[in-house]
C-alpha cells in the first residue's frame, strides 16, 4: 500500500467518510454517496490520474469510475468481486477488508451500523442488481 492509500484510508476512518482520495497533500473527502460524487468527479475538469483511493464498500460500478477518473491504488472495507475483475483490466493495484460475492452476502458479514450508498441500498432491498441500476439511474437523471 502507498503512502497516499495510507493516508486516504486514515483519514476514511477518522472522518467516517464514504470515500476519500489522495494525492501527495490533495485530499478530497466525500461523507456520503460515493457512486453520485464519483459520476460527478468523472464529469468534472480536474485531472485524478494518479490518485489513490480508499472506500466504504467497493461495487462494480465504483470500479468502472475509478477506472474512468484514472486512480492508481484503492483500498475498499468491503468490495464485491465483481469489482475485482474491473479494478484487474484497469491495472488498479487494490486492497479489501472483507469480500463478497453480492451486496446481500456483505450485508449478512458486516456490521449493521455500516452505511451503504444507493446503489448498495437498492441493490440489498430489491434483492435484484436490474432494479438497483434502474434506481441509480433515475436518481442521477435528476441532479
Amino acid at each position: 500500500m502507498n503512502e497516499n492509500t495510507k493516508k486516504a484510508l486514515q483519514i476514511l476512518q477518522e472522518k467516517n467518510a464514504s470515500l476519500v482520495l489522495v494525492k501527495g497533500e490533495d485530499i478530497v473527502i466525500f461523507e456520503k454517496e460515493s457512486v453520485k460524487n464519483l459520476v460527478n468527479l468523472c464529469d468534472s475538469s480536474k485531472d485524478f490520474y494518479g490518485y489513490s483511493a480508499a472506500l466504504k464498500t467497493l461495487g462494480r460500478a465504483s470500479a468502472f469510475l475509478l477506472v474512468n477518473l484514472e486512480v492508481s491504488e484503492c483500498y475498499a472495507k468491503n468490495l464485491l468481486k465483481l469489482a475485482v475483475h474491473v479494478l484487474d483490466r484497469g491495472d488498479i493495484v487494490w486492497q479489501a477488508e472483507n469480500t463478497a460475492e453480492s451486496f446481500s452476502d456483505l450485508a449478512d458479514n458486516i456490521k449493521n451500523e455500516e452505511a451503504f450508498e444507493t446503489f448498495e441500498e437498492a441493490v440489498i432491498r430489491s434483492g435484484n442488481s436490474v432494479i438497483a441500476l434502474q434506481d441509480i439511474r433515475r436518481s442521477l437523471s435528476a441532479m
